[in-house]
């Protein structure tokens, strides 16, 4: 015997559902791993980090071209502060999300966010 549960509610990956922040990832790296001097010549010898934590790529940067003077929790909070600041500008919100919770509303199921950073950045995205 077979039977279907309801579908009460939804949670959304904010990143690559919501919105499109990969380009500003991409941007923040290349501008503060260049102010703090990595050589990021070194890019194309290196894997891909597509998809990784900040602090994942972060590590690997810093095992590849060490930097002085900022820890790696300081270059995170720099990053992380760009890509919010770039999310602020530009609101690169994907089709469909601006009308998504009015269908979530009418159809009555709960919704709900998931994110793999900080609450900082989920608010830039609101």
């Amino acid at each position: 015997m077979s039977f279907k549960l309801p579908i009460e509610a939804a949670i959304f990956d904010m990143d690559g559902l919501l919105i499109d922040s990969e380009p500003f990832w991409a941007q923040a790296e290349h501008e503060v791993f260049a102010q703090l001097g990595v050589d990021l010549s070194l890019a194309d010898s290196m894997p891909d980090t597509v998809g990784l934590r900040i602090d994942q790529v972060i590590e690997l940067w810093y095992q590849v071209s060490p930097w002085q003077g900022v820890t790696q929790q300081e270059a995170k909070e720099r990053m992380i502060a760009r890509v919010v600041q770039l999310i602020e500008d530009k609101k690169p919100l994907l089709p469909g999300v601006e009308t998504c919770p009015i269908f979530m509303s009418i159809i009555r199921f709960k919704d709900s966010l998931s994110l793999s950073i900080t609450a900082f950045y989920a608010r830039a995205c609101t």
